[in-house]
């Protein structure tokens, strides 16, 4: 991550943006995740900042880039829609809880990590994987914006508009996956039954939310590649090393965030223990990515639990 903020601080056409982004990010997470938390010992307020950082991402390339660039808008409200769909989800959280108590699951299992870690106090980790976050919206996941900026002349060419539709899809596809499982759980609620949820796109895929939301971030990775492609020749070998890392950092981190730091594997941790069927679900549905149902026994198969 560092060796990425080098690159975007070497880099003259986006040291004015990356110096900014650093500020802002900081003063977000410290202020907005790591005083609350440290206060209250709930983590949750991370998911109440991050999603403004990626809005802050967005503006801020629409104000250090190109005025004339046709590509500059499309990252920009990319970056600005992702964050307040997070947003909305960050709220809803607040609201479908007992905010601050810790509710999220995935946060109960960073804490046995750091148990098993030998961790005697959960106030070094736990501040540590918060400014994590924070780091990672000052470096590789503002990347597609760094690129938008700096190549000031990009046309909107084949890959943008197919990396944009891929998102587009995507983040519709992730939302979607959200509201079955809302309407699920309902369901459930009012029959009075505890059940796991394989409506809709949850029959083929037991995270199609994590999984969309993978994807999506690659569709942005593919509208910025023809801009890191164009700027091999006009930029420093350094640089444009680090630009790439971003990019390769954003597609291989968040499938690591996803599935086995606070994604998947987290959530069916506790899931086995309060669903009955959850263990049979595992048999019969990939965890990541979708694919059609086995039948118990068969072999697992890709994306599966195995």
């Amino acid at each position: 991550a560092l060796a990425v903020l080098a690159a975007f601080l070497a880099e003259p056409s986006t040291r004015d943006f990356a110096l900014t982004n650093v500020c802002v990010q900081a003063v977000g997470f410290v202020f907005g995740a790591c005083i609350p938390a440290y206060r209250t010992r709930v983590m949750t307020f991370t998911d109440c900042v991050w999603p403004w950082g990626l809005v802050a991402i967005g503006v801020q390339a629409l104000i250090f880039g190109d005025s004339g660039s046709s590509l500059l808008p499309i990252v920009a409200c990319i970056y600005i829609l992702m964050g307040l769909r997070g947003v909305g989800i960050g709220v809803l959280v607040v609201l479908t809880t007992e905010f601050p108590r810790e509710d999220l699951p995935r946060y109960h299992y960073r804490r046995l990590a750091w148990r098993r870690e030998g961790y005697r106090s959960e106030t070094v980790p736990m501040l540590h994987e918060i400014l994590q976050q924070g780091l990672a919206n000052s470096t590789a996941l503002a990347g597609p914006a760094m690129l938008a900026v700096a190549d000031r002349d990009a046309p909107v060419g084949p890959l943008v508009v197919a990396g944009a539709c891929l998102w587009a899809v995507s983040w519709l596809l992730e939302s979607l996956a959200d509201v079955q499982k809302a309407r699920f759980a309902k369901r459930c609620a009012r029959a009075g039954v505890t059940r796991t949820c394989d409506a809709g796109l949850w029959r083929y895929s037991r995270h199609p939310n994590y999984f969309f939301e993978w994807l999506a971030w690659n569709g942005l990775i593919l509208a910025a590649v023809p801009s890191l492609i164009r700027l091999a020749d006009d930029m420093a070998v350094l640089p444009w090393v680090g630009f790439a890392a971003a990019l390769a950092g954003i597609s291989g981190g968040l499938y690591y965030v996803l599935v086995y730091h606070t994604g998947a594997i987290p959530a069916e941790h506790f899931s086995v223990q309060h669903r009955p069927d959850y263990a049979d679900y595992q048999k019969r549905v990939n965890r990541f990515f979708p694919g059609p149902r086995r039948h118990v026994g068969t072999f697992a198969g890709a994306g599966s639990s195995r």
